[in-house]
């Protein structure tokens, strides 16, 4: 995983963030569905592989700073490693779901501001 890191790293925009301590991503299949008039269903697919990112981050005070500045953002691009290219694909998304919270136990690490976990959604448009 560390040459995919080094070779890959995740950008938001051109902002390149640290590696997520977890990340899962979902692609979803978009379709309108209606009957006919001799009760068939008929299926449009209106998009394949939309993705649909989530992520956490275990991370110090500036790199939360760095991530909460787009959770108010419209939209941005998102670019990470795809398996399936064996590159680079990138996503427009806007950020949703937007979690801080200080990890427990990290108080006393008062000249960093604590260590905080950070979680947040991504969803392409």
């Amino acid at each position: 995983m560390s040459s995919i890191r080094s070779s890959y790293p995740m950008m938001f925009n051109t902002t390149q963030i640290p590696f997520p301590t977890s990340y899962s991503e979902d692609s979803q299949t978009i379709e309108n569905t209606r009957t006919a008039e001799a009760g068939n269903d008929i299926v449009n697919v209106a998009r394949y592989g939309k993705l649909k990112a989530s992520m956490s981050f275990t991370c110090l005070q500036t790199t939360v700073q760095t991530l909460a500045s787009f959770k108010s953002v419209d939209s941005f691009k998102f670019k990470r490693y795809s398996p399936e290219t064996d590159a680079y694909a990138e996503a427009t998304v806007r950020m949703r779901n937007f979690r801080c919270q200080p990890k427990k136990g990290s108080e006393d690490l008062s000249e960093v501001k604590g260590v905080w976990i950070v979680s947040f959604d991504l969803e392409e448009f």
